[in-house]
């Protein structure tokens, strides 16, 4: 029964997101797992591949550079984000 709970909260809260992100991606994934496997593979070469054009450093660490941020504020900002997304309706989010 918690299983179905989760499913169902997960459902009502992702759902809205992963059709937004469908629809930006101009329907490239024809379902929500290509979707959220895309999102996966994107974040993994954000966060891992190093580019030579920059300076072969990943994209995450060019980012952190070029906003003179550390990990552990980027990640915090993250959660708080996530918190808020989490506890509001996906349409009405301030990004």
């Amino acid at each position: 029964m918690t299983e179905q709970i989760v499913i169902k909260l997960n459902k009502k809260k992702f759902k809205p997101l992963l059709d937004s992100l469908i629809k930006k991606g101009g329907d490239l994934s024809v379902s929500y797992s290509e979707c959220v496997g895309k999102c996966l593979f994107f974040l993994y070469l954000f966060s891992s591949e190093k580019n030579p054009r920059l300076d072969y450093m990943t994209q995450y660490e060019y980012l952190l550079e070029r906003t003179k941020s550390t990990h552990e504020v980027t990640l915090l900002s993250f959660l708080m984000r996530y918190k808020k997304f989490l506890s509001t309706d996906f349409f009405k989010f301030n990004w």
